[in-house]
C-alpha cells in the first residue's frame, strides 16, 4: 500500500484541466461514483433558504485564472526572490562596533546599546498596573531585559570547530546579512569580527544558525530567524545542546508564565458582547486592530542572554567570520513568545481597566478590538496608551493600526460584522492556502489515486492540518477530515508515498467544492459568529426525550411565553426494529434520542429560522452527535439523519448548541415521549414511493416518513436522497 520510492508528485492543476463551473465540479466529482457529499453540495449551492447560501454566479475561466495566480504567489513565497549582494552593507557600522568594543568591552557595550532601546515609563506602569499579576516581571523585563535561564549543564558552542551555518544561510547569504545589518542599523545588534574576541569570550558565546523563513511582505525578502533548535557535536565528541534544549524550561516558565492566547471563540465572545452593547443604542459593531511593530525586538536581552544568542555570518570575500550579538528578543527561541506575552497581556489588562469592560484580545503583538461605532475611536486610543508607555509611540505599527468598520480581518479570519450577515470566514490568504493545498499539491483526477502512489505523508499532513484549522468556520465540512488523518496513520516517514483510501478521496472531494465556492464568495459556507461564541445566547431552549417502548417528544416556550410541544409515536414496523438486538439490525436509544431532536427542530423549522436553539437532552451520545455534526459511522441510520439535520439547520440558518440534563429533571419531555394517550395522525400506512407526489404530504408528514423509512429500511437509500429530503423540508 505504500512505498518510499514511488512516482513523483503530480503536476499542479492547469487551467485547461480545471472544471469551469460549479456544475462542472459536481460532474467531475460524481463521474465514477456518487459520494455522500453530492446532495449536500448541490443543495447548499443552488437551493438555499438562507440568502447566504443561494446560488452564486458560476465560476468561470477568468475566476480560475485568478485563483491560480493567487496560489502561485504563495508558492513563490517559499523561495526568496530578488538580487542581493553584500555591496550595500554599511561596514562603517562594524567599524564603530569594533572601536567601542575596544574601549569598553562587550559587557559595557551591551549595557550602553540596550539603554538606548529602553523607553518605558516605569513609574506610570508600576502605578497603573499594580493589580497586574505579572507587574514585577514586566518591569524587570523593561528595565533589565530577558534572563537567559540556561541549564547548569549547558556548554556554549562558541569555540567548537564543527559548527556549520545553515543551508538556508549559504543559499541566501547576502539577504540574511542584510537582515542582520538592519538590526544593527536599528541599534538592536552588535557586529564584531571573530578575531576581535578573546579566547575566553569565544568560550562563553553560543552560536545558533540563521534560517530564512517565508514572508507575506510585499518586498518578498522573507525574514531571518534565529534557529534555536540547531545542535552540533563538541570537540570531545559529545553532543552540544541547542539553545532551546539548553533552556531550563521549568525555571523559565515559572518566571515568564505562559499566557493563554485568545482563540477564535474568544474573539467571537468579544464580538457578541459588543453586539449586545450595540443593540442597546441601536448602533453597528465595528472592528479595529493595533499591532506592535517588531514586537519581540521591543524587549532587550540581559548580557548573559546576549552571549547565548549570537549568530555567525560571513561578509564579502572575507574568510574570517563575524559574530553578530543580537541584543533584543528574537524569533527562533522556544520561549521568546512566552517572554513577550508578559507585555502583550498587559495591553489587555490596561485596556480593560481604561475602558471599564473587556472589548479586546491580544494575540502576541496583535490587539483585536470589537466595539460599537461611536466608541471605536476611543477604544483604539485607549489601547495605544499601555503600548506607548511600555515602548514609546514608535512601537505602534502605522500600517497595521486599522479601523476596519464592519468588515474586519484579524488573526487570519475575515469578520463580517453587519447584523444581517454576522459571520466569520478565513481571510483571503487563508482561502488561497486551502486552494493551493487541494488543487496544487494534489492530482486533479484524484479518483485515480486509488491505483497510483501519488501523495507523500508530508503533503497529506500539510493538507489535513490546514483543513482541520479552517474547519473551525467551515462547519459543514468539519467532520470531513477524519478519513484524511486515518490515511496518514502513525510513525511513517514524511517522504513515504501512500495510496489514498476511498473515504479519504471523498473527504478531499467535499473540501474541494467548499474551497472553490469560498474563493468566489467567502461567506457562502462560513459560520455565524454567535454560533462560535462560548455561550451563545439562545433564542429558545428545547427539551427533548425518547423511549424505546412508546415514542419521542419535545417542547419549548416561544417568545410569547406559550408552550410549544410535539411528539412521535412509533408504529409497529418501527417498534419491531427498535426491539431487535443491535447486532441483528436493531436501533439504539442513542439514535432515538437524536431523532427526537431532529424531528422537533425540523418540524418547527420556519418558526426557528435564523434562531439559536439550546437543546436540553439527557443522552450524552445524542448531544455529541449534535455538536460534532456527525453520527456513528457504525450506524447508517445515525449518519444519514445527521447529514440531513446538519444541512437543514445550515440552510435555515439555525444555530444549535446542546447541553446535558439529568433524566429526573426532564419530566415533561419524558411525559411527551411516553404517555400512551397522545397519538399521531394515521399517515404511516404507506411509503413515500407509493404516493403520486410529494405535495400529498404535509411538511411534517414528509419528515415523519423520512424517519420511518430510515428506521425500517436504513440501507435502502442513496446519497441523492439527501438532496431531495432537504429540498422538500425547506
Amino acid at each position: 500500500m505504500e512505498s518510499a520510492n514511488g512516482p513523483e508528485d503530480p503536476e499542479p492543476i492547469t487551467q485547461d484541466e480545471f472544471p469551469l463551473s460549479i456544475e462542472g465540479v459536481m460532474e467531475w466529482i460524481i463521474r465514477n461514483e456518487a459520494s455522500d457529499s453530492i446532495g449536500q453540495l448541490e443543495t447548499l449551492l443552488n437551493n438555499g433558504a438562507n440568502k447566504q447560501y443561494k446560488a452564486m454566479d458560476a465560476i468561470n475561466e477568468e475566476d480560475i485564472q485568478k485563483f491560480n495566480e493567487k496560489a502561485q504567489v504563495l508558492m513563490n513565497e517559499l523561495v526568496a526572490v530578488g538580487d542581493f549582494s553584500d555591496s550595500d552593507l554599511d561596514m562603517t557600522q562594524v567599524e564603530t562596533d569594533i572601536e567601542e568594543f575596544g574601549k569598553v568591552g562587550l559587557n559595557e557595550l551591551v549595557k550602553q546599546r540596550t539603554a538606548l532601546l529602553k523607553k518605558a515609563n516605569i513609574s506610570d506602569i508600576r502605578s497603573e498596573g499594580k493589580d497586574y499579576p505579572n507587574i514585577e516581571v514586566l518591569i524587570d523585563l523593561l528595565e533589565n531585559g530577558v534572563k537567559p535561564f540556561m541549564k547548569e549543564s549547558f556548554i556554549p558552542n562558541g569555540s567548537n570547530r564543527f559548527y556549520r551555518q545553515s543551508k538556508s544561510y549559504h543559499q541566501w547569504r547576502a539577504l540574511c546579512n542584510r537582515h542582520i545589518f538592519k538590526l544593527r542599523r536599528e541599534g538592536r545588534a552588535i557586529i564584531l569580527p571573530s578575531e576581535c574576541l578573546s579566547e575566553d569570550l569565544r568560550e562563553k558565546i553560543h552560536r545558533s544558525t540563521l534560517i530564512l523563513a517565508p514572508s507575506s511582505n510585499p518586498n518578498k525578502e522573507g525574514r531571518c530567524c534565529l534557529n534555536g533548535a540547531y545542535q552540533i557535536r563538541r570537540k570531545d565528541g559529545k553532543g552540544s545542546g541547542s539553545l532551546n534544549d539548553s533552556i531550563d524550561l521549568a525555571m523559565s516558565d515559572g518566571y515568564y508564565v505562559p499566557s493563554e492566547l485568545p482563540t477564535l471563540r474568544d474573539l467571537c465572545d468579544r464580538a457578541q458582547e459588543a453586539r449586545a452593547r450595540a443593540k442597546e443604542v441601536n448602533e453597528k459593531v465595528h472592528g479595529a486592530t493595533i499591532d506592535v511593530a517588531d514586537a519581540y525586538r521591543q524587549i532587550t536581552l540581559s548580557y548573559g542572554a546576549v552571549l547565548h544568542r549570537a549568530v555567525e555570518i560571513y561578509i564579502g570575500e572575507a574568510r574570517t567570520p563575524y559574530i553578530a550579538f543580537i541584543i533584543v528578543n528574537n524569533f527562533g527561541e522556544s520561549r521568546a513568545g512566552h517572554v513577550y506575552n508578559i507585555a502583550g497581556k498587559y495591553v489587555d489588562f490596561a485596556h480593560e481597566k481604561l475602558m471599564g469592560y473587556k472589548c479586546s484580545g491580544t494575540y502576541i503583538d496583535d490587539t483585536i478590538i470589537f466595539e460599537i461605532q461611536s466608541r471605536i475611536d476611543r477604544a483604539m486610543e485607549e489601547c495605544k496608551v499601555p503600548i506607548t508607555k511600555m515602548f514609546s509611540e514608535s512601537a505602534l505599527s502605522e500600517k497595521k493600526t486599522i479601523k476596519w468598520g464592519t468588515n474586519m480581518v484579524a488573526l487570519g479570519w475575515e469578520f463580517d460584522l453587519n447584523e444581517e450577515v454576522w459571520r466569520v470566514a478565513p481571510k483571503e490568504r487563508g482561502r488561497t492556502k486551502l486552494y493551493m493545498a487541494l488543487f496544487r499539491l494534489l492530482p486533479v483526477e484524484i479518483e485515480k489515486a486509488s491505483s497510483q502512489k501519488v501523495v507523500t505523508i508530508k503533503t497529506l499532513q500539510c493538507i489535513a492540518s490546514l483543513l482541520t484549522w479552517y474547519s473551525a468556520v467551515f462547519r459543514v465540512a468539519k467532520p470531513f477530515t477524519n478519513a484524511i488523518w486515518r490515511n496518514i496513520g502513525y510513525g511513517r516517514h514524511p517522504n513515504t508515498r501512500v495510496l489514498l483510501s476511498e473515504s479519504c478521496i471523498r473527504d478531499i472531494q467535499f473540501w474541494r467544492v467548499i474551497v472553490l465556492a469560498s474563493m468566489k464568495s467567502p461567506h457562502i459556507f462560513s459560520a455565524r459568529i454567535d454560533q462560535l461564541a462560548t455561550t451563545p445566547e439562545p433564542d429558545y431552549t428545547l427539551f427533548t426525550d425518547a423511549s424505546t417502548s412508546t415514542g419521542a417528544g419535545a417542547w419549548f416556550f416561544d417568545e410569547n411565553g406559550e408552550r410549544m410541544e410535539i411528539w412521535i409515536r412509533w408504529c409497529e414496523a418501527e417498534l419491531e426494529v427498535i426491539q431487535k438486538l443491535k447486532s441483528d439490525g436493531g436501533i439504539s436509544i442513542n439514535e432515538l434520542e437524536f431523532i427526537a431532536v431532529m424531528y422537533a427542530v425540523i418540524s418547527w423549522g420556519r418558526k426557528l429560522k435564523g434562531k439559536t436553539i439550546k437543546i436540553m437532552c439527557d443522552n450524552t451520545t445524542a448531544i455529541s452527535w449534535i455538536m460534532k455534526r456527525r453520527g456513528s459511522n457504525k450506524s447508517p441510520v445515525a449518519e444519514y439523519l445527521v447529514q440531513v439535520f446538519v444541512l437543514y439547520t445550515m440552510m435555515m440558518d439555525i444555530a444549535i448548541v446542546a447541553e446535558h440534563i439529568s433524566g429526573v429533571t426532564n419530566d415533561y419531555a419524558d411525559f411527551l415521549s411516553r404517555d400512551v394517550v397522545l397519538q399521531e395522525m394515521s399517515f404511516l400506512e404507506g411509503t413515500i414511493e407509493e404516493k403520486n407526489g410529494l405535495m400529498e404530504f404535509s411538511r411534517q408528514d414528509y419528515l415523519r416518513k423520512i424517519l420511518m423509512n430510515s428506521i425500517t429500511r436504513p440501507l435502502d437509500r442513496r446519497s441523492q436522497t439527501v438532496l431531495e429530503q432537504v429540498k422538500n423540508l425547506l
